[in-house]
């Protein structure tokens, strides 16, 4: 399991060098996608090393300790909310062998997605624009919107192929 932690910490510090605006908000984030795969086919007993690599790839990619905790807990917990939604749901097949099935996943993660897009740059400025996270000229609302993209590209191009 210490490998889920590892692939998600790299995965983190991929997105956020190569798919970075900010060197936060990414327009691409893979992680989310991972997590949603791993959580729906090996169910949310992983939490723990996923926030593990979460917080790890938080660390690789600058972020303070606190901040990468806190960052590492939202992006941990939309996913498994998003995986929740979904194993509740008794139309949903794994397999995604159906439109709907892809449908829902793509109705969820929006859903999930959102409340990761919101926590996190509101995480950001808890901890205070002094860290450099959102630049004067960036407003909440973009970085929002990127954080929302990257998410959910993350989880409609990972999760499935996963």
């Amino acid at each position: 399991m210490s490998a889920l932690a590892l692939v998600y910490a790299v995965l983190l510090k991929i997105s956020t060098q190569w798919f970075s605006i900010d060197g936060i908000a990414c327009f691409v984030y893979f992680p989310t996608g991972l997590a949603l795969a791993l959580f729906l086919l090996k169910g949310t007993r992983l939490w723990p090393w996923a926030l593990l690599g979460a917080t790890l790839g938080n660390l690789l990619s600058g972020a303070p300790w606190v901040l990468a905790v806190a960052l590492g807990v939202s992006q941990v917990l939309g996913m498994l909310l998003c995986a929740r939604i979904l194993q509740q749901h008794t139309r949903f097949d794994l397999r995604l062998l159906y439109p709907h099935d892809f449908a829902l996943l793509l109705a969820v993660g929006v859903a999930c997605c959102t409340l990761t897009a919101l926590a996190g740059p509101a995480l950001l400025w808890l901890y205070g624009t002094i860290y450099g996270a959102m630049s004067a000229s960036q407003s909440y609302r973009e970085t929002a919107l990127a954080w929302w993209q990257g998410d959910l590209l993350g989880v409609l191009l990972l999760t499935p192929t996963i």
